[in-house]
């Protein structure tokens, strides 16, 4: 017979958890250190979102958007707002991308 001790089946089969949408990932139970890194992923993930949140109130800030209601969102792995070319916004961040017509910066 070659399966493994029980000890091992029960580990193994603790290692897995299923999300509320059927998704089957890692447990957190089962491995400490992820635990740690999702709680500080999602404490930073709060943090950001508190940020830009905290951002989209500062009227000098809002007044360079390119939006009424700019919706905050990721491109090339950065948050990012939609910025009209030429409104003096540049000094709040780094430019990632450009739109087609070249009117908004992002």
């Amino acid at each position: 017979n070659a399966s493994p001790p029980p000890r091992l089946l029960k580990a193994f089969g603790d290692a897995f958890d299923r999300t509320s949408t059927g998704e089957v990932v890692l447990s957190s139970k089962a491995f400490p250190r992820l635990a740690r890194r999702r709680v500080a992923a999602q404490s930073a993930a709060r943090s950001t979102a508190d940020t830009m949140r905290s951002l989209l109130t500062e009227p000098d800030f809002v007044a360079g958007l390119a939006e009424d209601r700019p919706q905050p969102r990721q491109r090339d792995g950065r948050w990012v707002v939609p910025v009209a070319v030429g409104s003096g916004q540049a000094r709040v961040g780094k430019e990632v991308a450009r739109s087609r017509s070249g009117a908004t910066a992002f």
